[in-house]
């Protein structure tokens, strides 16, 4: 099965967000918030509505504060909304309104429910979750599947967690080529090496099967500490005729989970024919992240007849060099989520050439393009 089938979603309507969280008591208020009144009139629509023997609990705010055209009325329908508002009945309802601000590509609203205290971890309610097909949870899935990178940076420096929706955001930020998204998910220590939570039909981690035909986003990926040796990890055997080595023990790998279909190997997903014509380029990219480049009797069958072949064999023929090898144990041994957190980088007492040969700078064909300095 086709992992890219839980990408595309089924959008809820604003209409349907709105019904979710106005409910008979208190609506006069927050119908009032949605159409731009001044708080002067809907504190006069408060007091009716409110007008009793036993006073109405407050509701949520409405996400038609954070959806409503004019920013203006938005920020002044949420400021008022927010003081008087049950946090336990947002919580009762479901959806934060952070997730009705990134939804409506509300920064304003994102910014000031985050100034007062709204969780950007806060999880969309699983009754909510099963209405889209990625089965999103977080409002940082929202901003990423919208493509905006303002709600995204702003999550993210809020301390959103980029590494809890079943369907990884980096796979679809990177599915969208979405540079500057993926650069700032990898930055805040996102899972390059994640799996597919729901269907997991792969032996190599899943981001890089859609930036096959995008250099800038694989060496994105692979500057990033994608696991590339599992691409070479098959059951074919070698180029030279000899036999891999398994282990009896079952590695237990990162979102593996019961509903595994098959375990398809990198060499058998990129030689089928409607693919066969990137294989050389994929390959000498991959071999400039690797020591030994163990290239199997199925793949050498087709690179010998790719104009890449000759440099490759070059390459993978000849011992590698020995500062390539020692940036290959340096950034083993500096770890993953050391390597994605540039001030931990930059704290490390060595020259500023040394850091960006350590980080593959010469390879950064995005951070090129913009100048980064790192």
């Amino acid at each position: 099965m086709d992992p890219s089938c839980f990408l595309p979603v089924l959008p809820v309507t604003q209409q349907r967000l709105n019904y979710i969280i106005i409910q008979r008591h208190g609506c006069a208020r927050q119908e009032a918030a949605a159409s731009g009144y001044r708080a002067s009139r809907v504190r006069s629509h408060d007091r009716d509505v409110m007008a009793g023997p036993s006073p109405i609990p407050s509701l949520p705010p409405e996400p038609a504060a954070c959806m409503e055209r004019s920013p203006e009325r938005r920020e002044s329908a949420l400021k008022f909304l927010i003081p008087v508002t049950s946090r336990h009945a947002i919580q009762k309802s479901g959806l934060s309104p952070v997730h009705s601000a990134v939804d409506g590509q509300s920064m304003q609203c994102l910014e000031l429910l985050i100034d007062n205290g709204f969780d950007v971890n806060e999880l969309l309610a699983e009754h909510l979750s099963e209405n889209y097909g990625d089965k999103r949870m977080t409002a940082l899935f929202f901003a990423v599947s919208n493509k905006d990178v303002l709600c995204t940076e702003i999550l993210l420096k809020a301390g959103a967690n980029p590494n809890l929706d079943p369907l990884n955001c980096i796979l679809v930020a990177v599915r969208s080529g979405s540079y500057e998204i993926v650069r700032l998910l990898l930055v805040h220590n996102a899972n390059v090496n994640c799996y597919f939570m729901l269907v997991n039909d792969t032996h190599f981690p899943s981001a890089i099967q859609y930036a096959l035909n995008d250099e800038i986003m694989l060496r994105m990926l692979l500057n990033n500490g994608y696991q590339v040796e599992r691409c070479f990890d098959c059951l074919h055997g070698d180029m030279y005729g000899g036999s891999f080595t398994w282990t009896t023990s079952e590695e237990v790998l990162p979102g593996w989970t019961s509903c595994v279909i098959k375990d398809t190997h990198f060499c058998d997903f990129i030689t089928v024919s409607w693919m066969r014509h990137l294989i050389g380029k994929i390959i000498r990219v991959l071999v400039d992240y690797m020591d030994y480049v163990p290239i199997c009797s199925k793949l050498k069958s087709i690179l010998e007849v790719q104009n890449e072949w000759e440099e490759i064999q070059e390459i993978i023929g000849n011992p590698r060099q020995l500062k390539h090898l020692c940036r290959l144990k340096l950034r083993k041994l500096f770890g993953l989520e050391r390597l994605q957190n540039l001030s931990s980088v930059k704290r490390v007492p060595v020259p500023p050439l040394l850091k960006s040969y350590l980080l593959y700078k010469e390879y950064d064909l995005y951070g090129k393009g913009l100048h980064f300095d790192t």
